[in-house]
């Protein structure tokens, strides 16, 4: 397996990591809508539904893109001849394809719930305001947070992957732990 492989081999199992979290999302979300049609809870429906079926379609959409996507963004990110190279799998190309796994699936986890938590501020924003209740505003507000920092670190795993093994490889033998 060469460079270019192993990174589209690495983009198609975080697409299967993602799938099947929105699997689990799908079951989590459907008895929340049945409960809420069943017990006439209607008044903003389009919007918390949304909030929350959104991501589900997102990483689904991601899923398929990653899917299809692979080899050409694989080719994207290990361009030049030396990515045509055997790689001998070791423990430092493991690393590396774990940390980039890693990253691609936390930043394709975490940018539908991006996008939900947005999508339940905006719904929520203009009951806030009228009511005063800046406490809960904020609130909301900061619920954007956690996915942003999700984002950050997926992105900073997922370009980074080499260096992170590098400072690991570094770290281990300033500790006299001996590589095998």
């Amino acid at each position: 397996m060469n460079a270019r492989g192993a990174t589209a081999l690495a983009l198609k199992l975080a697409a299967i990591v993602l799938v099947l979290k929105a699997a689990v999302m799908a079951a989590q979300i459907l008895p929340m809508m049945l409960w809420a049609s069943a017990n006439g809870d209607d008044s903003s429906i389009p919007w918390r539904h949304g909030a929350f079926v959104l991501p589900f379609v997102l990483q689904v959409i991601i899923f398929f893109v990653l899917m299809r996507a692979a080899d050409p963004i694989a080719r994207r990110l290990v361009p030049g001849e030396e990515a045509e190279i055997a790689l001998a799998v070791d423990a430092g190309t493991v690393q590396v394809v774990a940390f980039t796994i890693l990253g691609a699936v936390l930043v394709a986890t975490g940018f539908p719930w991006l996008v939900g938590s947005i999508c339940l501020y905006l719904e929520s924003r203009s009951r806030l305001v009228s009511t005063g209740d800046g406490l809960e505003y904020r609130r909301h507000l900061i619920g954007i947070v956690p996915h942003v920092i999700r984002i950050i670190v997926g992105l900073f795993l997922f370009l980074r992957a080499d260096g992170l093994h590098s400072l690991w490889r570094k770290l281990r033998k300033a500790d006299g732990v001996q590589e095998s």
